[in-house]
């Protein structure tokens, strides 16, 4: 079985911090559920989509994930973090690895970890999301020609206004989202 992407991880993470959030208020299957709905409806993708990752990361049922997101919010996150760590491609771990060693510090809405960045003052810039703001860097990349011409047909089907951000955005919602959109690109020529 194919390895979860970095941009299924992310999802799944969200999941998870929403579940976090939110199970002590309204029961944990009750807050997993409510955390699925608002992932998928966030990245345009099914219910099932999102449920599906259940699957991919071997789990026997529903019962066995409950199980181990429970012993994760019960303070043992070792088996649900190397279930995500060996099912997850190469490129997530350093995600998951910072998602359980810095509980709180993960952006669910925006997929991404907040960072506590402050100026020479010591005060942080928040924007009005309410997370940390980071300065832009310049970033240059060398690229295999199959990825720069996944990434011109991604900027061709409108991914992004610009090549750069098409392949910024690529990178944050990970290739398979942008699959259907070129497809319908392709389809249109």
């Amino acid at each position: 079985m194919a390895h979860l992407t970095l941009g299924s991880i992310q999802q799944l993470l969200t999941v998870l911090d929403l579940t976090r959030q939110n199970h002590a208020r309204v029961g944990m299957p009750n807050a997993y559920h409510d955390a699925v709905r608002d992932v998928s409806r966030h990245h345009s993708v099914t219910y099932q989509t999102i449920g599906d990752f259940r699957r991919r990361l071997a789990f026997s049922d529903i019962h066995e994930y409950m199980r181990e997101v429970g012993q994760w919010l019960g303070g043992d996150a070792s088996a649900l973090r190397q279930r995500l760590t060996t099912h997850g491609e190469d490129a997530a771990e350093p995600i998951i690895t910072r998602f359980f060693e810095q509980p709180g510090h993960f952006d669910g809405a925006n997929t991404a970890f907040r960072v506590a960045e402050s100026d020479n003052s010591g005060s942080k810039s928040i924007s009005s999301q309410g997370t940390t703001r980071h300065p832009l860097e310049e970033l240059r990349l060398r690229v295999t020609p199959e990825l720069r011409n996944r990434i011109h047909l991604a900027h061709l089907a409108k991914v992004g206004p610009t090549l750069e951000e098409t392949a910024v955005l690529l990178l944050e919602r990970g290739f398979e989202l942008e699959k259907q959109r070129i497809k319908k690109f392709l389809d249109e020529l």
